[in-house]
């Protein structure tokens, strides 16, 4: 990355960080734990101390006054966030603000999240990925080693990789325990497997405005509310929890190590 580059970006930080100053100092009305709009402080075990983003935000919040500096503050970071992206650019962050006027009631519901995906042959799937650094990798890489014997044994070829990616501009290095499939295959002695992995829970809002019953249905993100409506929040109980239609049978394939995937024959 250019210094070019990294000016850019420090100036979209630095915004967002004043935005979310502002947004805080409004009239909160709704949040979950741990997903306000603030950066956090880390301080991995090289001792070198720095902040990064929130990547998700479950915030309701209530405009004091006009809405005219938040429209101003919002603009710009919108603007700083194109620039420091580039060409590159598709579309904001989903802890970006939505605003909204004349709200009567929302509704804040959650259930639990998933991903799934049909595995084909001839390709590799990532069992894990641990963040590293100097200061520890070679005891990750010990019990990786150790999960690469016991999925030898099993007849399953899998690999660990050093990788290096960019994320907002700063460097993170991970270890990956990858797998190929085509073993999978062989050692579940099926040839068709879907994964399905759990992704947290998934947040959604459901926007009533004044005078209409039907209301409007998005994520639970950053919600700003102007000051003049008279809105209510009502929190629904969490969705019962269901087994997948996989999982209640006896079709899991069972790994001999770690891993936050769940694989099943079908």
């Amino acid at each position: 990355m250019t210094s070019q580059k990294k000016e850019k970006w420090l100036e979209f930080f630095n915004h967002e960080k004043f935005f979310f100053h502002f947004i805080k100092s409004q009239q909160h009305l709704f949040s979950i734990d741990n997903r306000e709009p603030e950066y956090r402080i880390f301080v991995p075990r090289s001792g070198v101390t720095f902040e990064k983003p929130p990547r998700w935000i479950h915030w309701i919040c209530q405009l004091k006054d006009d809405a005219d500096s938040y429209h101003m503050l919002a603009t710009e970071l919108k603007r700083l966030y194109r620039v420091a992206v580039g060409d590159s650019f598709t579309h904001y962050p989903v802890r970006f603000p939505s605003f909204y006027q004349n709200v009567a009631q929302i509704n804040v519901s959650s259930q639990v999240a998933h991903s799934s995906r049909r595995l084909k042959p001839a390709s590799r799937v990532t069992l894990r990925e641990e963040r590293t650094d100097s200061t520890i990798i070679e005891r990750q890489r010990t019990n990786f080693d150790e999960d690469i014997k016991a999925l030898k044994e099993a007849g399953i070829t899998a690999h660990v990789s050093h990788t290096l990616s960019e994320y907002y501009g700063d460097f993170v290095e991970a270890l990956e325990l990858t797998i190929d499939t085509d073993d999978l295959f062989k050692y579940a002695d099926c040839n068709s497997i879907q994964m399905r992995k759990e992704t947290g829970k998934q947040y959604r809002a459901l926007i009533r405005h004044k005078g209409q019953s039907a209301g409007l249905r998005s994520k639970l993100g950053l919600i700003i509310i102007d000051k003049d409506s008279d809105v209510s929040i009502i929190q629904s109980n969490p969705q019962a929890k269901r087994p997948h239609s996989l999982a209640a049978t006896d079709a899991e394939i069972t790994l001999p190590v770690k891993t936050d995937l769940h694989f099943y024959r079908k």
